[in-house]
């Protein structure tokens, strides 16, 4: 083992194939250690019922680098270490009604206390953003599918996509001191770049021979199926799982488009935001951007 580990924070964010990158880190495990890299993320953290500060031992105050002797037992003598938790951002959702914004309030200072728990790693993080009106979309799905069946006019509470800036958390997380750079993607370019990001993190030969997941690991809903939870929610509104079953019902597919209320015009508008908020984060010190 070096005398300084690798370290890559991957924290989200969420509805940006988080979930498809884990997996496939998961079912290579194997392949992963034999590069000398292990890793972290849902599948070990949420049997413990741990966060990820508490699973690395680390509590308000901790000195800094506290965390090395936990990381380095995991580790197992590897040379890199990955860990992944896009929960360390915060709850997607804020509070007891469910709000989406702003994004991730407090994220910059729960990202900071890993952070200073790493102290001595060669540190750096990894986040991926989405063009806000698929976001909110995919963000409606989610809250639908734990049970809130309101409208998605409602849900957005007069939000426009377009005045969204991931920028602003990807600012605060850039002034956090101690991680070498913010390796930052768009959800949009995640499949053209999943070669390049795997061989972020570890060996390219390795990255090449990593078996990935197929499909979606977590599929929103269908234009119907909105409809169908909707309506059997007026019936019975405490109940969590209509969505999940009238997805099932009703797939997105060639019968059942994807669900997708915006018109063209806005969606137009927010991603040409989009792309003039990831230019302004790209400019930020500490940050570099991947395209494919």
């Amino acid at each position: 083992m070096p005398d300084r580990l690798t370290v890559f924070l991957h924290i989200g964010a969420h509805k940006t194939a988080t979930t498809h990158l884990q997996k496939l880190l998961d079912r290579n495990a194997d392949r992963l250690a034999a590069a000398s890299v292990r890793y972290v993320g849902p599948s070990t953290l949420r049997p413990t019922g741990l966060s990820l500060r508490q699973f690395l031992g680390l509590e308000d105050g901790s000195r800094p680098g506290a965390a090395e002797s936990v990381l380095r037992d995991l580790a197992g003598g590897a040379d890199t270490v990955i860990l992944s938790e896009e929960n360390l951002l915060g709850p997607m959702f804020q509070g007891d009604a469910g709000q989406l914004f702003p994004l991730y309030p407090k994220a910059d200072l729960r990202v900071e206390r890993i952070v200073r728990g790493l102290a001595g790693c060669d540190l750096r993080l990894m986040l991926s953003v989405r063009e806000p009106a698929s976001y909110l979309v995919s963000a409606y799905s989610q809250a639908m599918l734990r049970g809130r069946y309101g409208r998605f006019v409602d849900f957005v509470a007069g939000v426009a996509p377009e005045r969204i800036q991931w920028s602003n958390l990807v600012k605060r997380l850039s002034l956090i001191e101690g991680p070498r750079e913010l390796i930052l993607w768009r959800y949009e370019d995640y499949r053209a770049l999943l070669p390049r990001l795997l061989s972020e993190m570890m060996p390219a030969e390795a990255a090449a021979a990593l078996d990935a997941p197929e499909g979606i690991a977590h599929q929103g809903l269908s234009r119907t199926a909105v409809a169908v939870a909707q309506a059997w929610a007026e019936d019975d509104p405490e109940e969590a799982g209509l969505a999940k079953a009238a997805r099932e019902a009703f797939p997105v597919g060639p019968e059942h488009p994807a669900y997708d209320p915006w018109p063209e015009a806005i969606k137009a508008e927010s991603l040409a935001a989009y792309e003039a908020d990831l230019a302004a984060a790209a400019r930020l010190p500490g940050v570099r951007l991947l395209r494919p």
